[in-house]
């Protein structure tokens, strides 16, 4: 499902996941992700996720000037109904790609993406609300985005990789320093000058 034209990559992948904060309300996370780079475009925090909701998000996008792929990658979630094929590609120009249901490899980005979400920032915290997941969530994508590398593109972070910047290759002679992200939940080795 993934088309790249050019180097750059025409397809994106979204999905909602949905967690349960401290007090026991749910609260629902939108996650866009460029499938080529792995860049998360989006992370949105809502208790009331609806049609406007979502479409709001990729008008963000749009004020963010960020390009729009010509494929979208999207699950059965009964949050995308029969509207958004049409939506997206009268408002967008943007065509979307169903999995089939029950077939979650077939959005492995996003399905890892969750994982990864939740192994390393969810299940640590005591997420009290709405308001701390969405703060959590920005540092997490930041770090993520910037910082974290990425097995599936050899090592390197998304903003290393759209800037073809290549990591050091003989780590034996380099020294590193230590540094904490998020109030310590992340923690960065950066090589020390």
């Amino acid at each position: 499902m993934k088309v790249v034209k050019n180097g750059q990559c025409l397809t994106l992948t979204a999905s909602v996941c949905n967690i349960i904060d401290l007090k026991l309300f749910q609260i629902y996370i939108l996650g866009i992700i460029d499938v080529r780079t792995r860049e998360i475009l989006c992370l949105s925090v809502t208790v009331y996720p609806n049609r406007n909701w979502i479409i709001q998000q990729f008008k963000n996008l749009a004020i963010d000037e960020k390009n729009f792929p010509r494929y979208l990658i999207i699950d059965n979630d009964a949050i995308y109904g029969s509207w958004i094929d049409p939506i997206m590609l009268d408002y967008f120009n943007i065509q979307i790609l169903r999995i089939s249901s029950g077939c979650p490899w077939q959005n492995s980005v996003m399905e890892r993406y969750w994982k990864t979400l939740k192994e390393e920032l969810i299940f640590r915290l005591h997420l009290q609300d709405e308001s701390s997941i969405r703060y959590f969530c920005n540092k997490y994508r930041g770090y993520y985005n910037e910082i974290r590398p990425h097995q599936g593109i050899s090592g390197k972070s998304p903003i290393q990789l759209k800037t073809m910047e290549s990591p050091v290759t003989n780590l034996q002679s380099v020294k590193y320093k230590k540094i904490k992200h998020a109030h310590g939940l992340f923690t960065e080795f950066k090589v020390a000058a």
